[in-house]
């Protein structure tokens, strides 16, 4: 069980991500809104502050290499489906979210966070 100290409601979780991308910040600071939201939110108020800086300069290569990782799985998809090819079931983007946030965080505190 993961206790570092009071969740967030889905109410205050989902407030917190509407401010945070309607406050007029800049991109950069509005994801890292978003992460604190979601920190609080999945793992608990009291997480580490270390760790969340951890999280930050993983989202950040998460963010640089988003639009690379969607292009290719993209092209890789429409040319499965023009040759009738089955690919993989996992979404590389997906992989790539679990193996960086991964680098921070414990397997259980990694499916708490990245939960639906």
């Amino acid at each position: 069980m993961i206790d570092y100290g009071y969740k967030w409601s889905t109410e205050q979780y989902n407030q917190a991500v509407l401010a945070a991308n309607t406050s007029g910040q800049p991109d950069w600071l509005a994801r890292r809104l978003e992460l604190d939201a979601r920190v609080a939110y999945r793992l608990g108020r009291e997480f580490p502050s270390l760790r969340i800086v951890l999280l930050y300069e993983a989202s950040d290569r998460i963010e640089k290499q988003r639009l690379w990782y969607s292009w290719t799985w993209a092209a890789k998809h429409l040319v499965r489906g023009l040759f009738g090819l089955k690919g993989p079931k996992t979404d590389p983007l997906m992989e790539l979210v679990r193996r960086e946030y991964g680098k921070v965080l414990s397997e259980v505190e990694l499916d708490e966070f990245l939960k639906d």
